[in-house]
C-alpha cells in the first residue's frame, strides 16, 4: 500500500514539475523526489525504530524500573493498544534469550521487535546491517543516558 501512494504522489510531482521544466528534467527531479522519500521511510523504519525502543527502555531505567520492567516496557510502549502483540513479543523474547547481559537482552527485544514489524531480514548482509544499527544507537543512548 505505501509503495502505491508513494507512486501516486510522485507521478503528481512530476506533472507538477512538467508545468515550469521540460519533460526530462522533471522525470528526473520526481525520480529523486521519489528516492530521497524511499530513504527517508527506510531509515524511520529502521533507525527510527531502534531509537524509539532503546529511548523508551534507558527513560525506564532513569525512572528506576528494573532491567526486565524496562524491557516490559519497551513491549508495552511499543504495542499499547494490542495485548495479544506484548504477549506473542514477550514469548517470543523470552523463547530466543539465552544472554548473558542486559546489553544483549536489549538489543535482542529491539531486533525481535523489528523483525516482527518489518519481517525477518531476507539476507545475512540485512541483518548485519540491522545488527550494527542496533550496536551504533545502543552506544550512542548509553552515552546519552550515561549509563555503562
Amino acid at each position: 500500500m505505501g509503495f502505491v501512494i508513494m507512486a501516486i504522489v510522485t507521478t503528481i510531482v512530476f506533472f507538477i514539475l512538467k508545468i515550469f521544466l521540460p519533460t526530462l528534467w522533471a522525470l528526473l527531479f520526481a525520480l529523486l523526489f521519489y528516492e530521497a522519500w524511499y530513504r527517508f521511510n527506510y531509515y524511520s523504519g529502521t533507525t527510527g525504530l531502534v531509537k524509539a525502543n532503546m529511548f523508551a527502555y534507558f527513560t525506564a531505567r532513569r525512572k528506576g524500573l528494573s532491567h526486565e520492567e524496562a524491557l516490559e516496557w519497551v513491549i508495552y510502549t511499543r504495542f499499547p493498544g494490542s495485548v495479544k502483540e506484548q504477549e506473542l513479543i514477550k514469548q517470543l523474547f523470552w523463547k530466543l534469550s539465552d544472554t548473558e547481559t542486559e546489553e544483549d537482552d536489549l538489543k535482542l527485544l529491539v531486533y525481535i521487535i523489528f523483525s516482527y514489524e518489518n519481517g525477518v531480514p531476507p539476507t545475512t548482509e540485512w541483518k548485519i546491517r540491522i545488527m550494527n544499527i542496533i550496536d551504533t544507537v545502543y552506544d550512542k543512548m548509553t552515552s546519552r543516558f550515561g549509563i555503562e
